[in-house]
């Protein structure tokens, strides 16, 4: 009993946090604003609305990085967002975040399965959040080597045999090809980097 008093209250309070920093966003105060929502948000996390909203406060502020990851958060609890999915293209189209790994993958891949948005600049961002928080990163870096050891003065310029690709990263491709956001961004994406289609010729085998 005592508990779901507590809950209560924490609701209560988290629902007038939010709707002070509504009026602060409406009024133009988006320092206000991103405060409240905060707070809001300290009350009820696994509310999207307010992570959405933050969102919109922080790219009026110009903190770029910070409204993208809450924009992704939003999208993680609300994958039907198509608002937080549109702002998310829009700022990775216009904007190069310097931290991927902060943005949340399940934001990520939810943002990709809408076709009215510019899926692109979204898959281009989840395959660098992926190397920086999987192995991608290492073994892409990994097949570039073997790659430009292809295309130097002298070389074909082909890409590895399937037989080659599949016994340097066999089995770590196919873990890679388990990975949903991996495929997801590869389905959607236009892969223009040649290391990828080693690890994916790989992978494949």
């Amino acid at each position: 009993m005592a508990r779901s008093v507590a809950r209560s209250r924490r609701a209560r309070r988290a629902s007038d946090w939010n709707r002070r920093a509504v009026e602060a966003a409406r009024l133009g105060d988006h320092e206000t604003a991103v405060m409240f929502f905060t707070r809001a948000l300290e009350g009820a996390p696994r509310e999207p609305s307010p992570r959405f909203n933050l969102g919109l406060s922080l790219e009026r502020l110009g903190e770029i990085e910070k409204a993208a990851a809450a924009y992704s958060a939003a999208l993680a609890l609300a994958p039907d967002n198509v608002n937080a999915a549109r702002r998310l293209s829009a700022l990775l189209a216009n904007y190069r975040i310097e931290c991927p790994e902060a943005l949340d993958a399940r934001g990520l891949k939810a943002a990709l399965a809408f076709e009215t948005i510019d899926r692109e600049p979204v898959a281009e961002t989840a395959l660098r959040h992926l190397a920086a928080t999987t192995e991608l990163g290492v073994l892409r870096a990994a097949a570039r080597r073997v790659y430009a050891g292809r295309s130097g003065p002298g070389a074909d310029g082909a890409l590895p045999s399937p037989s080659i690709a599949t016994r340097l990263f066999g089995k770590s491709a196919h873990a890679l090809l388990s990975n949903d956001l991996f495929v997801r961004a590869l389905e959607t994406g236009i892969n223009r980097d040649p290391a990828l289609e080693v690890l994916l010729t790989a992978g494949r085998r």
